[in-house]
């Protein structure tokens, strides 16, 4: 692929990425993914703002991506919808002395167009973050994730969603971390047996 990276202009700067073919699939370090699939071209572009401030710090960005279809993958359809994956992100992150919080949403439109297949991927989530001190940090965050399918009337729509906290101590070099994190539908199905909760302990020490 092909990147391009803009001066930086008020603390802004504009990305770009395209590739006249996209991989068949996820590559290993120093390997090629190797041709196959049925996507042609793709291309990226990402803006990144980090406006100053009298106090504090915020970053403030966007993202878009396409990638394009085989002309012989299009369905009858394709003036109906759009035929072509796509996916799109925004969001805020602002630190005002020893707390951070930020927010982002994503969407991810798959292209599909079977009655039955999923159409896109619609997420939102926040965090925030505080040092209470050099040592000890608290965080708390959520997450809801919308499954959707092309024709919406005759398969249900599930949200799926997440909440999670964490807190963190240091003290030289060792640390200990916790997490108690709460997922509802998971795996995009209703229920009580879809209803998780799971409890992280980790202990660290470095010499």
């Amino acid at each position: 692929n092909i990147q391009w990276t803009s001066p930086s202009v008020f603390g802004s700067k504009l990305k770009l990425a395209y590739a006249p073919k996209v991989g068949a699939g996820a590559t290993n370090d120093k390997s090629v993914s190797g041709e196959g699939g049925n996507l042609n071209d793709g291309i990226d572009v990402v803006l990144d703002v980090n406006p100053p401030l009298p106090i504090g710090a915020v970053n403030i960005f966007a993202g878009y991506s396409e990638q394009i279809y085989e002309t012989s993958d299009r369905g009858a359809d394709q003036e109906a919808r759009s035929n072509d994956k796509e996916e799109g992100t925004a969001g805020v992150v602002l630190t005002i002395g020893p707390v951070k919080a930020g927010l982002q949403k994503t969407l991810e439109h798959l292209a599909n167009e079977g009655a039955a297949e999923v159409q896109y991927y619609r997420n939102t989530s926040w965090g925030v973050s505080f040092n209470v001190n050099d040592n000890l940090s608290l965080s708390y965050g959520e997450m809801e994730s919308k499954k959707g399918f092309v024709q919406e009337g005759d398969n249900e729509s599930i949200k799926l969603d997440t909440e999670s906290w964490q807190i963190a101590y240091t003290l030289g070099g060792a640390s200990i971390k916790f997490a108690d994190t709460e997922v509802n539908n998971k795996a995009y199905s209703t229920g009580a047996a879809n209803a998780t909760e799971g409890r992280a302990l980790s202990l660290s020490l470095a010499f």
